[in-house]
């Protein structure tokens, strides 16, 4: 899906763009083949403000490595600012990836470290 997000600039701005979530994910797929399930979601950074999250079923790494790599092909905002891997993805009723509730777990645990 394409989402309008508003990310921070290096100035300290902000400024809105359109992220293709897609696109994101296709390209981490191909990062960590054989892995298993990848899912982009933008997540609420601070009031008004968003990060990009990635998160891959099956994988053990850090995240860096990825995200090194994507810095060479892509603009900052289609960045990812966090890699997590998960064991299990969950599943909504129609037995698609609940990218809600990856998103809620993520800001759950954002909020209890």
């Amino acid at each position: 899906g394409l989402y309008i997000c508003t990310f921070p600039e290096v100035s300290g701005r902000k400024k809105q763009t359109k992220v293709d979530l897609v696109e994101i994910e296709n390209s981490v797929r191909k990062m960590v083949p054989g892995n298993g399930n990848v899912a982009a979601v933008v997540a609420d950074k601070s009031e008004g403000l968003k990060q990009l999250v990635v998160f891959i079923e099956n994988y053990n790494g850090n995240g860096k490595e990825i995200i090194e790599e994507m810095t060479l092909h892509f603009p900052s905002y289609k960045i990812p600012e966090k890699i997590v891997g998960l064991p299990e993805f969950p599943l909504n009723r129609s037995g698609k990836t609940d990218k809600k509730k990856l998103e809620a777990c993520f800001l759950y645990t954002q909020n209890h470290d």
